[in-house]
């Protein structure tokens, strides 16, 4: 009966999609310093999206359901190369140049729509939308240490043709005005480009049980942006924040260990509106984890983990933070058992 008046159109089609690939690789050791890795892909992609949609006759006003269907057939081309250079043993540099894709979902291929009287809202698919390709290049130092650890540092640059986004307007359906339509596009170009840094070092050199502990962190800052029809200039990528990090301070003597973990992700865009200030956002998020365990012979243990230590909240906004569309919280989470075996 929904579907027959029109309703639930978004949730109902059928996807059909093949896939046929070929890949290729060479590997060229120069010397003992020198090494090359070169490599193509090829992948050949089929796609037929069917469905219904809801058709209103303009002179008679009535609707009726007619039959849609979208089909895409692509063949990518995703070369490669990498090159590392060793300073010495413990010591690398690297160097790569890559092609990859991606292709749109299957949710956001759907024909139909959905409107939710409740919200006002119309979220439609897109049979037409093209995959995303990238080419990616990346320069990234490497140093091992002799008692046990890494630390890494490397820029990295993506040129970017076809994101997707979740375009956003307001218009009318069925009668009511004021409708906020949602739909997935292509966007015209984007580029992402940033640095990161990675440590993992077990801190041996301090005394008595201070030299059980260490530091897990990794740290990347990154910057984005797109072009989309209907805004000037440029926007950045959706669901792509300026920063994230993640730091792990552990003590661990081979029976006896525990752990906390910040981990951060700064806000970013989900949807992309008429204007900046009506952009959809996730708000920055924070949480601290704590987990332990301790060896009490070789096949018991016990352990305990706690979770969202601080009862972050996930939040959303539209434009700024001072505009807050759904805040949730999730409280304090954790487990603690005995493991056997």
């Amino acid at each position: 009966a929904l579907i027959s008046n029109g309703a639930a159109l978004g949730r109902n089609f059928d996807v059909d999609e093949q896939h046929t690939a070929a890949y290729g690789m060479a590997t060229w050791q120069l010397d003992d310093q020198w090494n090359l890795i070169s490599g193509v892909r090829l992948e050949q992609t089929t796609t037929e999206v069917s469905g219904q949609v809801l058709v209103t006759d303009a002179t008679t006003n009535k609707s009726t359901l007619q039959d849609s269907i979208g089909k895409k057939d692509y063949v990518s081309v995703l070369p490669s190369i990498h090159v590392k250079y060793s300073v010495d043993e413990n010591t690398n540099l690297r160097l790569s140049a890559t092609r990859s894709f991606t292709r749109p979902d299957f949710a956001s291929l759907n024909p139909g729509g959905t409107y939710s009287e409740a919200d006002n809202e119309f979220f439609s698919g897109n049979t037409q939308l093209d995959p995303t390709y990238s080419w990616n290049y990346d320069l990234m130092a490497e140093h091992y240490f002799g008692d046990i650890g890494l630390l890494s540092g490397g820029l990295f640059y993506k040129d970017i043709t076809d994101p997707i986004f979740q375009s956003s307007s307001i218009g009318e359906f069925n009668g009511k005005s004021g409708v906020n339509f949602f739909r997935p596009e292509n966007g015209a170009d984007a580029k992402l480009y940033g640095a990161e840094v990675v440590l993992n070092k077990r801190i041996t050199f301090l005394p008595g049980l201070l030299r059980h502990t260490g530091i897990q962190t990794n740290f990347t800052a990154m910057n984005s942006s797109m072009t989309i029809d209907g805004r000037s200039g440029t926007v950045p990528i959706p669901r792509q924040a300026d920063e994230l990090y993640n730091i792990t301070f552990y003590y661990d003597d081979g029976r006896f260990s525990a752990r906390i973990a910040v981990n951060q992700k700064g806000a970013y865009i989900e949807e992309h509106g008429e204007e900046a200030k009506f952009d959809n956002y996730y708000g920055d998020y924070t949480s601290v984890d704590f987990s332990t365990s301790f060896q009490i012979t070789e096949q018991l243990m016990v352990f305990a983990e706690l979770n969202n230590l601080t009862d972050e909240p996930l939040s959303y906004y539209i434009g700024s933070s001072d505009r807050p569309k759904q805040i949730e919280y999730y409280g304090v989470r954790g487990q603690a058992g005995i493991k056997v075996g």
